[in-house]
């Protein structure tokens, strides 16, 4: 069961999303670039670190404004969120489950 309505939070380092260890539906995300490199890349995870298993991942080019956003995902990650960031802000929103 859905624990509460959907919320969102904004990050710049690779981090748990919601609560440690704990179900998680990802419903949408959004990478945008920062940084020098080739590319910026948003990977998620089913679990507490990038050991778990990957369960989606945007990138964008090397341009200042690119971004890019995807919507209705509806992501289940029983494990907990977590997302491994390199050269991205992103804005992940999410819900948590009981």
């Amino acid at each position: 069961m859905i624990e509460n309505k959907t919320s969102s939070v904004v990050i710049a380092a690779s981090a748990v999303i919601g609560t440690s260890g704990k179900p998680g539906y990802l419903h949408g995300i959004t990478c945008m670039h920062a940084g020098a490199a080739a590319i910026s890349l948003a990977q998620v995870y089913d679990g507490t670190d990038a050991t778990g298993t990957e369960k989606w991942r945007i990138g964008t080019p090397n341009t200042a404004t690119a971004s890019k956003s995807v919507s209705k995902l509806n992501i289940y990650c029983p494990s907990g969120i977590y997302v491994a960031l390199s050269n991205a802000i992103v804005t992940i929103e999410y819900s948590a489950c009981v």
